[in-house]
């Protein structure tokens, strides 16, 4: 099936032309659908991130390159990769045994901060 793509590659623009905060959630919901696909085949993305998600001329979100992506049960899963202003914590601190699906929803949430406001989540940490 041919898909009709506005750019042969994808860029953080894509997903930051969000017509509104509607189309951004619509946008985001519909990535977290296709991860829960990925998920419940056993496997996870590991670099989900905006320059990852193609939209296409109709609007529709779609998940790309899965080069780093490995079975959940994987050993492979034993090492640092994927884009750290999108990496979930226990990615970045190779906690190996915590990385499950949750680490690529945590991903999501940095796209849709990203979607909202133009900036990338800079992972501060707020002291109490």
């Amino acid at each position: 099936m041919a898909e009709a793509f506005r750019n042969e590659k994808a860029s953080d623009n894509d997903v930051a032309a969000a017509e509104s905060l509607q189309d951004s959630v619509r946008l985001v919901r519909q990535c977290v659908e296709g991860l829960c696909a990925i998920h419940a085949r056993g496997m996870l993305h590991r670099d989900h991130k905006p320059a990852n998600i193609q939209i296409d001329e109709r609007r529709q979100p779609h998940i790309i390159d899965f080069g780093l992506a490995a079975p959940l049960a994987s050993r492979s899963l034993e090492s640092l990769v994927g884009t750290i202003a999108y990496m979930a914590p226990e990615q970045a601190r190779e906690d190996y045994d915590r990385i499950d699906f949750r680490s690529d929803l945590f991903a999501t949430g940095g796209i849709l901060y990203f979607m909202c406001s133009a900036a990338r989540y800079c992972g501060k940490r707020l002291e109490s």
